[in-house]
C-alpha cells in the first residue's frame, strides 16, 4: 500500500455543476490535459484550496482540501516543507484524517524531522483499527523515539507493538 493518496486533482469533478474550488480545479486540469488550455497556475490553485479549507474551519472536508493543496506543493511546486505545514493544518482540522497523517509522516521522514515523525506515528497508532498495522506503527514509533533518546517512551511503544502483533 502506498502512502501517497491519489490526488483528486487528477480526476474529473463529481459533476459538471461542481462549483467548489476543488471541482473547478479538476475541470481546469481535465481541460488542460485534453488540450489547448492555458497552463495551470499551481500556486494559485493551491492557494484557492487553502482559502476554501480555511473558510470551512475544521472537519474532514477542510482536511481533505488542505491535503490536496499540500500534494500540489509537494508534487507540482517542489516545496515539501510548505506541504508539511499544510498537512499539519489538515491534521489539526481532523486528527483522524488518514491521508493527511500518512503523507505528513512520509514527508517528515523524508525531511528527517524525527520529533514530528514521532508525533505523527503516535497519532496514527491511536486511530489504527488493524492490529498488525498498529503494531508496525508502534514499532516505527519506538525506533524514532529511541533515536530521539527517549528510551522510556520507546520501551512503551515496543510493548504496545508486541501486544498488538498478530
Amino acid at each position: 500500500m502506498s502512502d501517497r493518496p491519489t490526488p483528486s486533482w487528477d480526476a474529473a469533478p463529481a459533476s459538471a455543476h461542481d462549483d467548489s474550488i476543488a471541482g473547478q480545479l479538476a475541470s481546469r486540469i481535465s481541460a488542460s490535459v485534453v488540450g489547448g488550455a492555458e497552463p495551470l497556475d499551481w500556486a494559485a490553485s493551491a492557494a484557492s484550496l487553502e482559502r476554501e479549507a480555511t473558510s470551512l474551519g475544521s472537519g474532514p472536508v477542510a482536511a481533505s482540501l488542505l491535503t490536496e493543496a499540500a500534494l500540489i506543493h509537494e508534487a507540482r511546486l517542489r516545496a515539501p516543507a510548505d506541504a508539511l505545514v499544510l498537512l499539519r493544518r489538515a491534521v489539526a482540522c481532523d486528527p483522524a484524517f488518514r491521508p493527511a497523517l500518512r503523507v505528513a509522516r512520509r514527508l517528515a521522514s523524508d525531511l528527517s524531522d524525527l520529533p514530528l515523525l514521532a508525533e505523527l506515528l503516535a497519532a496514527e497508532e491511536r486511530i489504527e483499527p488493524d492490529a498488525a498495522a498498529r503494531s508496525e506503527l508502534a514499532l516505527a514509533l519506538a525506533r524514532a523515539l529511541g533515536t530521539l533518546g527517549q528510551a522510556e517512551a520507546a520501551q512503551e511503544a515496543l510493548e504496545r507493538a508486541a501486544l498488538a502483533a498478530p
